[in-house]
């Protein structure tokens, strides 16, 4: 299983790239033998993206309304963690 890239190989292998980050696999890019990019797949990129929105959320709350929100654990799929949000 790859996980560190050379752009150069990257590029040349760009479909096993991503099959590898479709698995569940992020896959870090390199260039000048430092980390540049990583790639990873919608899941979890949309996944990132509901924790950051939560956390913004709980942040800055509207002002012209009292949130009360919580969450848990729905289901587990594939391996990772669904959950419920209320509020």
């Amino acid at each position: 299983m790859q996980g560190k890239w050379k752009i150069q190989t990257a590029k040349n292998k760009f479909s096993e790239v991503i099959n590898y980050a479709m698995m569940g696999k992020p896959q870090m890019i390199t260039k000048n033998s430092k980390p540049a990019v990583y790639i990873i797949s919608i899941e979890d990129y949309e996944a990132m993206a509901k924790k950051k929105d939560i956390i913004n959320l709980l942040m800055n709350p509207p002002p012209t309304r009292i949130w009360k929100l919580s969450y848990k654990v729905k289901m587990i799929q594939e391996g990772k963690l669904v959950y419920e949000l209320s509020y």
